[in-house]
């Protein structure tokens, strides 16, 4: 026994000594990309400043995999400074890639050594599998390759961190760290994009400060994290801190969607709202109606109301809709002359020059753009892991405690998850680099979580 047991510290230490040695090797390798490619924009101060807080942020990635992850997470949120230009139809590369890429060595490197474990798979794989399939099989008819293999690798990199995160975080206080984590990371892009907004006089100016895409996009993140805020602060057993710091991050995040001015995003937000609401209460019909009643009033009263249902007003004029209309039937052209696999990943604005004389890369629609780009089959299989993940949440708030912080969690999840897969309808914005990453993230918190519910029940 006593053998046994030498032997096992020993394998620890060998392990922990490895670890520390690729952590090295990261932290040079993030320093020498991050210092290329700040340097000329920062002064030198500033430059100190990010080096001292990545050699932090390194040395807290050697202990928890928690802090993998949502280093992972709050990398995005560099903006314009994460982000390398190529130039031209190359796709662009993000300090994400690089970090990721580490991660998975760090993280097959701690599987491995781990002699007894398992790879852990999802019920996802076989959606995500064919999905994957399909995009390589479009790359061989796309007429935008270059576009294509940037799409692809956007798609890549969500599921690559969904199968780490299903793989390396075996602990609940490493799910809780990261559970929490998204609330902070929804209320620096609320009061961040609100900054911008407000320094630059314009939202258009203020995106373009962001370097993540239009005001649609934006709103996404906020359409999804705001009902899972409002979860986890019905749980009665968070400490007075972090009902404040849940509570700041909630408002932050409510004028960070307010800041986008995005119609679309105030609807799915509603939806996501009243659902939520009759899931707090399912037996109080009226307590639910006098919320809505008095939610209602308040954006009515709101300043920046008068300005959202202009832009709603304006957006149902006959040239707005002929625009949209056009964009949509240039789509479900593009589909019906390649209904199998699609026009390919990147194609669709060649195919909208072609049967509309337009030039537009986006449907307007989720649904539809990839209809257009991957097919029925790439259809099927995105529709397959967005069911999956819908009985996933289901599933968790069934098995877990009201008494937890998962069940209200989830219950919030649930809420957000719905307000984006309608927000989606009418914008192409789900499959987006970084908010991919976020969405497989939780969807990986999910599947941890419910892991352990089972094991409890």
């Amino acid at each position: 026994m006593d053998m046994k047991l030498s032997i096992g510290l020993l394998e620890n230490r060998e392990i922990k000594k490895r670890l520390k040695n690729i952590g090295v090797i990261l932290i040079c390798l993030s320093l020498g990309i991050v210092i290329g490619a700040i340097a000329p924009r920062f002064s030198i101060q500033e430059v100190m400043i990010g080096i001292g807080a990545i050699i932090i942020l390194r040395i807290l990635l050697l202990f928890r995999p928690a802090y993998w992850i949502i280093g992972a997470l709050f990398l995005l949120l560099l903006g314009p400074v994460g982000v390398i230009h190529i130039g031209g139809k190359t796709p662009n590369i993000f300090y994400e890639d690089f970090y990721l890429l580490g991660l998975l060595f760090l993280a097959l490197t701690v599987w491995l050594q781990k002699r007894k474990s398992k790879f852990i798979v999802s019920n996802y794989v076989p959606y995500i599998l064919l999905f994957l399939a399909v995009g390589v099989l479009s790359l061989m008819v796309t007429p935008d390759l270059l576009r294509g293999i940037g799409f692809l690798k956007g798609y890549l990199t969500g599921f690559l961190i969904f199968f780490i995160c299903i793989n390396v975080v075996s602990k609940e206080a490493d799910i809780h760290k990261i559970v929490y984590a998204f609330p902070l990371f929804g209320a620096i892009l609320g009061g961040w994009l609100y900054h911008n907004v407000s320094t630059a006089g314009t939202l258009t100016k203020a995106v373009v400060s962001i370097s993540w895409g239009h005001s649609n996009y934006l709103a996404t993140f906020f359409v999804f994290l705001i009902p899972m805020t409002i979860g986890l602060l019905l749980y009665k057993k968070n400490s007075l801190l972090v009902r404040c710091s849940l509570s700041a991050s909630l408002i932050l995040m409510i004028i960070g969607l307010i800041s986008t001015e995005s119609k679309s995003a105030i609807i799915a937000f509603t939806i996501a709202l009243v659902i939520l609401l009759f899931k707090i209460f399912p037996k109080n019909k009226l307590k639910v109606i006098s919320i809505i009643i008095l939610l209602g009033l308040i954006v009515i009263l709101h300043p920046a109301t008068k300005v959202v249902f202009h832009k709603m007003y304006a957006a149902l004029r006959l040239r707005s809709l002929s625009r949209r209309e056009i964009i949509y039937q240039g789509a479900i052209k593009t589909f019906l002359a390649h209904p199998l696999i699609g026009g390919g990943l990147g194609s669709l604005q060649h195919y909208m020059k072609q049967f509309t004389g337009r030039a537009s890369y986006k449907a307007h629609s989720e649904y539809l753009h990839i209809l257009a780009e991957m097919g029925v089959i790439g259809l099927i299989a995105m529709i397959g892991f967005l069911v999956t993940g819908y009985r996933n949440i289901v599933k968790l708030i069934k098995l877990s405690s009201k008494d937890s912080y998962i069940h209200w969690w989830a219950v919030g999840i649930l809420a957000g998850f719905i307000g984006v897969l309608t927000h989606i309808l009418v914008e192409s914005s789900f499959f987006g680099y970084q908010f991919f990453i976020i969405f497989w993230v939780m969807m990986g918190m999910i599947c941890m979580n419910l892991k352990y519910s089972v094991i409890t029940k």
